[in-house]
């Protein structure tokens, strides 16, 4: 329905009025209008808006040197889902550039853990890669592999910075949109058997 009422997603701008962030625009304009939006938060880290985002190795998470838990715009949603938004500014300019976003399948629920239960997603109306507008993960890799192993943000529990998880929603999409099992992880890892134990999806 946004898409019928704005029309397709790559012509999709940011705006905002006086007393709101790109981000609160974004969700007024495209969101709020076609879901069931029970609180929203705004940037707010206050109260019941509180959320820590964690990193697939458990460390507070950093999203583009972001703060994602008081730099985003946050949304929970009637089906127990939140979502979060940032708007990303040209460097030179200040002008919005991109959109950000954590979905969080089961909002407040912890574990609340990138690759988890939260899953990013970006918005790049700019970028020449169609693939790139939407996922974290697709530009480059097209060895699924790369997914688990690049340092940036894979898909493996033992790194150590901060943006660990980004590429497991990249990795479950190549695989047929299931979490693959510990023997498909290991296989897509290029058969090393040390992954077993960097294996993230141990409920």
């Amino acid at each position: 329905m946004a898409i019928k009422d704005n029309g397709t997603i790559n012509t999709w701008t940011f705006e905002k009025n006086d007393n709101e962030t790109y981000e609160e625009g974004f969700i007024r304009k495209y969101w709020a209008p076609y879901i069931k939006i029970i609180k929203n938060c705004g940037s707010s880290p206050e109260n019941d808006c509180a959320y820590d985002v964690l990193a697939l190795n458990g460390k507070p998470f950093t999203f583009f040197a972001t703060d994602a838990n008081s730099d985003f715009s946050r949304i929970y949603l009637a089906n127990g889902a939140a979502i979060s938004v940032y708007v990303s500014r040209n460097n030179t300019t200040g002008e919005p550039a991109s959109a950000n976003f954590l979905i969080d399948t089961n909002g407040w629920k912890k574990p609340n853990k990138v690759g988890i239960d939260i899953f990013p997603f970006m918005y790049n109306p700019n970028s020449t890669n169609e693939k790139r507008k939407f996922m974290f993960g697709f530009p480059s890799y097209g060895d699924a592999r790369l997914n688990i192993t690049d340092a940036y943000g894979g898909c493996d529990k033992t790194l150590e910075n901060r943006r660990t998880g980004i590429y497991c929603l990249s990795l479950i999409y190549k695989n047929g949109w299931k979490i693959p099992t510990v023997d498909e992880y290991v296989k897509t890892a290029g058969g090393d058997e040390s992954y077993r134990a960097k294996y993230p999806w141990n409920f």
